[in-house]
């Protein structure tokens, strides 16, 4: 981090402090958690809360969380994933980065900062020795589960369209994410042009759920280019929350948006503010919509993240 700032420094001399979110690392360049990038965050913010050109974001979750409250918010254009949290977080610079483990069992770690218009300012390298890093802190509880891995694969980007883009994340980013028992998640959905979304979970247990559209939007409610949605905002009951309760485990959320409105599928009525309990599989989901989406010659989009709760 060191070697990051002072890279950096003659682009943020002589100007007032810049706000800084440091997003999740990823391992392996994949979004699955891992304990260790929880430690190298928490190490970065305790090193920048020093800098002279940099305030890290320590309150990153509630900035977001208050995004919610006002539903619609238009943030700055890029595809780049973790400059879109630091654009929704009102910061102008983020440090993303990633790590692997080595054949020597030592762990390289490549990091950047960067401005949210994508600019890298400064970029570094480090091989940290095994010895330093507890075996626990590089477990992925979601690696071994091979179902969990066949269904995040079925979503993935490299399948969609390349001129639409859609994004989700949450009020804690969207790498190596984890929730505790209790804890309440807000969805933010983004997309390069005006698209029609639908928004799945699937949860522990298994079950697949269509959480948005629901009661508070119309079946074919737009979400426009460039603006930041949050699911829920202002507009739902009080109630309306998604919650870590009952059984935890390897949970994933997703969306397939699309340049039409797309059609409802199989599902059964949840009682619960119109959301749908699907009665098919991810990969019935992704068939369908591709299919509907061929016959029409219409853009499709699909984006998706994993997340631990516990």
């Amino acid at each position: 981090m060191q070697q990051l700032e002072t890279k950096s420094m003659s682009a943020l001399a002589g100007k007032n402090k810049s706000e800084l979110v440091i997003n999740r690392f990823k391992y392996e360049n994949s979004k699955l958690y891992s304990k260790f990038s929880d430690y190298i965050r928490q190490y970065s913010l305790d090193y920048f809360s020093g800098s002279r050109f940099l305030s890290p974001v320590i309150d990153i979750e509630q900035r977001l969380t208050k995004v919610s409250t006002r539903g619609l918010r238009t943030i700055i254009t890029t595809k780049k994933e973790e400059a879109q949290v630091a654009a929704a977080a009102d910061a102008t610079h983020y440090i993303s980065g990633s790590y692997w483990q080595l054949n020597n069992g030592n762990i390289e770690l490549k990091a950047s900062l960067s401005t949210v218009q994508g600019n890298i300012l400064a970029s570094d390298n480090i091989i940290i020795d095994n010895e330093m890093v507890s075996a626990n802190l590089l477990e992925r509880p979601q690696k071994t589960d091979q179902t969990f891995l066949n269904d995040i694969n079925q979503v993935s980007t490299a399948d969609s369209n390349e001129a639409l883009d859609v994004q989700l994340f949450t009020q804690k980013g969207r790498n190596s994410l984890s929730f505790n028992n209790g804890e309440e998640i807000t969805f933010f959905v983004k997309a390069n042009k005006n698209v029609y979304v639908q928004l799945f979970s699937k949860d522990a247990a298994d079950n697949i759920f269509r959480i948005y559209p629901n009661s508070y939007t119309s079946d074919n409610e737009i979400i426009n280019a460039g603006v930041l949605t949050s699911i829920p905002n202002n507009k739902y009951a009080s109630d309306f929350k998604f919650q870590v309760t009952g059984q935890t485990g390897n949970e994933m959320v997703f969306a397939f948006a699309a340049s039409s409105p797309l059609p409802d599928l199989p599902s059964k009525n949840t009682g619960f503010y119109g959301m749908k309990q699907m009665i098919i599989t991810i990969p019935e989901i992704k068939q369908r919509f591709a299919d509907f989406a061929l016959k029409r010659g219409i853009a499709l989009s699909m984006d998706a993240i994993p997340i631990v709760t516990r």
